[in-house]
């Protein structure tokens, strides 16, 4: 990149009267700073920094006018009496932004982002309307400096604002409210459920366990099918229809919302960020998961049919729900990510749980090179400085401008990423499944891809880079990386689109944020570092929560914010620093069943104890200064009971408690007995040309062990029958029910107790 571009010097000039009747704003030129560099930054003390191009940023200030009836926000004007010409000048290509795609342009798109109402162009941007105690008010940007076409820059001593000829003065603007975001308080007054899983009849018995498990841990779950949903609500559109219903369950004390399923099994709401006078094309409306959250907005209030349009709706990017979404429509997938989630909450790298204390970057082209350390260098300050932090590896070397870049190939990366890293950042160009790993100079041929399949050429594999134990946090700028709707008609790319390989596969991501659409190449990296300071600033709350409070902070990057997605589970924590793990014993005694938790060696006091059968709360506890608790409870003797122990920032421990075995058999040989159903992952994996798949039984059980191929067709039955309480093992030797070898590929076996399944992938290599 051009490192020289930048002319100025900052002119001198006397203070000009102002008419106190005329002006609503003043600014002082001796308060504003001038700060030079790779990227021109201007600063103004109580305003926003906003990137207005890749080599620019302005300040702006944020206001909210309330509108009086009748009073529309596209009819708020300003003006502003002789602005002041400084000698600061800007190269023009560094005030047209790009996006972060390779493969389409979104022409449409960058015409009207860079067109004359463009950020800084003029000294009123309006961003939207907001909802504030009642009053419908127009969502503002004031900028003191502005740039023209040319990259010359003014200051404005004074700006005018009006609506409809009223005048407005500094005292009718009304502060941004900083509303408390959803999700701070575990604690709902309702006893209805808190937790709702939206899902297709075709994923639901693959989420049941999903539900158990997120009861067992504290979360009232519900599961609610989208056909009985869509079958009783009104609305002008599927979604609408769901966003009704989520209204009642908000109204009724709900929080979080799992949308489960991808565009063929639940609806989605396509959102338009501008003004249209027709429906955009498809490519060009961000799928946008906002409007299932933020229940007071009117998404369409001109009724015209296109959604979330800048002057002519009512969009409130102040969400009441916590929504996730899995971009998925195979139970398998399904299983997959259950499987995934509860192993990252509970036994994270299967013990190996120093990986979540890793993190690292791909990062290529414009966004490496950008500012002193690259995109990467920026987004890297928001960790910890205990992080391990790899910007190297997966960085273009020398530089992204370099027509033979010397970082590593795909196939080098494999045993490097499988190591294993808790957060992944994707700062690159990007395609619905890829993104760039490296190119010629700028974006150019060659290139090679991280894909999710294989198109003939030397592209790397995301399912090669896949560890089952070692699930990751995913962040990606990239555009297009969260399309999940673009390998199905109308869009119709080839491959499998990236998140919804990444969330639906046994390894991959356990979470991601990625953009549906677009990203754009000098802003984009603004919110992934804000995202990161508000994760690692409140790692108690859910990472959805950094999401909406990125969103927040940067609302006026309105494209961004409609097509920036969270995909995983809406409870999701990403872990801060490496979890230790909850020991739990028990002895049952006089008073009651004796409950010890310790952690690191150390007692564990004030630790979360839930009491759970079937997923039903029976009883919540918490232990005392030794780390103890007695649960009183009238044990049912053949029952099956979980204690699930939570603690912050810890993994979560579950046992489960077995009256029988401690009455019906000795001691010794009950410490023999496993405290829980368990099926384990084969060994070894991948295999050729025979595995051994384990099992525990914490009682006697009537139990199927079955082998799936990938479309979920039987080819193997290795038990059916009873078997008694302990640990057990089986041999397949890779052959179908009829005696033929199984061909190479990725195969699920599927452990099935009554009242539990689980499922697991192994992989036949010949």
């Amino acid at each position: 990149m051009k490192r020289n571009w930048v002319i100025f010097a900052v002119m001198l000039f006397s203070s000009i009267p102002i008419s106190a009747r005329t002006e609503t704003l003043a600014f002082d030129r001796e308060r504003l700073q001038v700060l030079s560099g790779a990227t021109i930054r201007l600063d103004y003390p109580g305003c926003s920094a906003v990137q207005v191009g890749p080599g620019l940023v302005l300040p702006a200030r944020r206001v909210l006018l309330p509108l009086l009836p009748g009073e529309q926000t596209n009819s708020v004007v300003t003006l502003s009496p002789s602005p002041i010409a400084m000698t600061i000048v800007v190269s023009p290509e560094h005030l047209l932004d790009a996006t972060t795609s390779s493969e389409y342009t979104y022409a449409a798109v960058e015409e009207e982002r860079n067109a004359a109402d463009r950020f800084g162009a003029q000294p009123l941007t309006i961003t939207g309307e907001q909802y504030v105690n009642g009053l419908r008010c127009a969502e503002l940007l004031l900028f003191p400096v502005t740039v023209d076409a040319s990259g010359h820059l003014s200051f404005h001593a004074t700006v005018q604002v009006s609506v409809f000829g009223r005048i407005v003065s500094e005292n009718d603007f009304v502060s941004p409210v900083d509303e408390t975001r959803p999700g701070r308080s575990e604690s709902v007054n309702s006893s209805g459920p808190d937790y709702l899983v939206v899902t297709s009849a075709l994923l639901a018995d693959a989420l049941q366990p999903l539900v158990a498990y997120k009861s067992e841990t504290g979360y009232r779950t519900e599961l609610r099918l989208i056909e009985d949903i869509l079958a009783q609500q009104m609305g002008r559109d599927d979604a609408e229809k769901l966003r009704e219903y989520l209204k009642q369950f908000y109204a009724e004390g709900g929080l979080y919302v799992l949308l489960a399923g991808d565009e063929t099994a639940l609806p989605i709401r396509y959102a338009y960020p501008n003004s249209a006078s027709s429906l955009p094309t498809l490519d060009q409306l961000q799928v946008c998961d906002l409007y299932f959250a933020d229940l007071t907005g009117d998404w369409d209030a001109d009724g015209d049919g296109v959604w979330g349009e800048k002057y002519t709706d009512a969009v409130d990017v102040n969400p009441e729900l916590l929504v996730g979404r899995l971009p998925i429509n195979t139970p398998e997938e399904a299983a997959n990510y259950v499987i995934k989630l509860i192993r990252y909450e509970t036994d994270p790298g299967a013990g190996d749980r120093g990986y979540l204390q890793r993190a690292f970057f791909f990062s290529s082209d414009q966004m490496r090179d950008y500012a002193e350390n690259g995109q990467h260098g920026a987004i890297a300050e928001a960790y910890p400085a205990w992080f391990e932090i790899d910007t190297l590896t997966g960085v273009e070397k020398a530089n992204g401008a370099d027509p033979a870049p010397t970082n590593p190939n795909p196939v080098d990366l494999a045993p490097i990423l499988n190591r294993g890293f808790g957060i992944v950042n994707i700062v690159a160009h990007g395609r619905s499944d890829g993104f760039v790993l490296k190119s010629a100079y700028y974006n150019e041929w060659p290139k090679t891809y991280m894909l999710t399949e294989s198109d003939g050429t030397q592209h790397g594999l995301l399912p090669n880079l896949d560890s089952a134990n070692r699930a990751a946090f995913y962040y990606s700028l990239a555009c297009n990386n969260g399309g999940f709707d673009m390998d199905q008609p109308p869009l119709n790319q080839a491959n499998t689109s990236l998140v919804q390989q990444l969330i639906g596969s046994a390894g991959g991501a356990v979470g991601m944020v990625a953009y549906s659409r677009w990203g754009w190449i000098s802003s984009s990296y603004i919110l992934q570092q804000a995202f990161f300071d508000s994760l690692f600033a409140h790692p108690e709350r859910p990472a959805v929560e950094a999401l909406y409070a990125s969103k927040e902070v940067l609302y006026y990057y309105r494209d961004l914010v409609y097509g920036l997605n969270f995909y995983g589970d809406p409870t999701l924590r990403v872990y801060a620093r490496t979890p230790a793990k909850p020991e739990i014993a028990t002895n049952l005694n006089d008073s009651g069943l004796e409950v010890t938790v310790r952690i690191d060696g150390q007692v564990a006091a004030a630790c979360r104890l839930l009491l759970t059968e079937n997923g039903q709360m029976l009883g919540e506890y918490a232990t005392d200064l030794n780390g103890q608790v007695v649960i009183d409870y009238p044990f049912e003797k053949t029952a099956r009971y979980r204690l699930s122990a939570l603690i912050q920032g810890a993994a979560i421990t579950q046992i489960d408690y077995i009256p029988s075995l401690i009455t019906d058999v000795d001691d010794d040989a009950a410490s023999l007995l496993p405290a829980q159903f368990v099926l384990h992952q084969n060994y070894p994996n991948p295999f050729n040309p025979s595995t051994t798949i384990a099992f525990d039984l914490p009682i006697r059980a009537d139990v199927t062990l079955r082998i799936y191929n990938l479309m979920g067709q039987q080819i193997a039955r290795l038990i059916d029958g009873s078997a008694e309480a302990g640990c057990h093992s089986l041999t397949w030797n890779g052959t179908t029910e009829s005696g033929e070898p199984a061909s190479s590929g990725v195969y699920f076996y599927r452990l099935e107790t009554g009242n539990a399944t689980f499922t697991k992938k192994m992989i036949l290599l010949k």
